[in-house]
């Protein structure tokens, strides 16, 4: 059988086995006991994010917007899409995109469309301003959005959750506990100027409106 004919099923456990030796990876360079510990962009992170690729996929499944074969490559752009923290935004994922490339390619069982199909999920995560207001980079195909929608899919998860992921990042961005109030503006900047790219993580994570209330009355108390 030629490069990129395997049955989906068999390509779902290779892709699964990338994305396990991309786990290891991240555990090794930004794990609690890595070279650059990081309490946000871990293991945990990447896991969460195909976890949340996968809900997205599954409803656009249903729907025709995808086949059941592109599930396969969410779980690796998920996987590898923050293998490399240290670069800064942007260089961060054209090194996270190379690395997904490059494992593709070592594993010889994935076609030139695939692997730039991954490239550009990954790539769609890197955020750039625009008038002041943060967004992703997604392009117009339907893995890259989902792949940008469950990077932020915290944004509109349950409130718990949503707190939970917040502090995290808080004390990776902020590692001397200084710098609520600036994190808390942010989070509400974010907030209020996030918008899902597909419409199954709207219906998914529906939450967003809950959080920014919540997040204004985390800055009111702080007053």
């Amino acid at each position: 059988m030629s490069m990129g004919q395997q049955p989906t099923a068999d390509k779902e456990v290779l892709a699964r086995r990338l994305a396990e030796s991309a786990y290891i990876e991240i555990e090794r360079k930004y794990g609690e006991k890595g070279v650059s510990p990081k309490a946000f962009h871990n293991v945990f992170h990447g896991r969460e994010i195909v976890k949340s690729a996968l809900l997205i996929a599954d409803e656009a499944i249903k729907s025709g917007k995808i086949s059941p074969e592109d599930r396969f490559l969410l779980i690796i752009a998920g996987a590898y899409h923050d293998i490399e923290q240290d670069l800064g935004s942007g260089a961060n994922e054209i090194a996270s995109a190379a690395k997904a490339e490059q494992a593709m390619k070592d594993s010889g069982q994935f076609n030139k469309q695939e692997i730039e199909i991954v490239k550009d999920a990954i790539l769609g995560t890197t955020v750039v301003f625009e008038n002041g207001i943060i967004r992703q980079s997604a392009s117009g195909n339907p893995l890259s959005q989902m792949i940008a929608d469950a990077d932020l899919a915290n944004l509109g998860s349950p409130t718990e959750v949503f707190w939970d992921r917040s502090e995290h990042i808080f004390r990776e961005q902020y590692p001397d506990g200084n710098g609520m109030d600036e994190f808390l503006e942010f989070q509400t900047g974010l907030l209020t100027h996030h918008t899902y790219c597909t419409e199954e993580a709207k219906i998914l994570f529906p939450h967003q409106r809950e959080n920014l209330e919540f997040n204004a009355q985390m800055i009111a108390e702080r007053k």
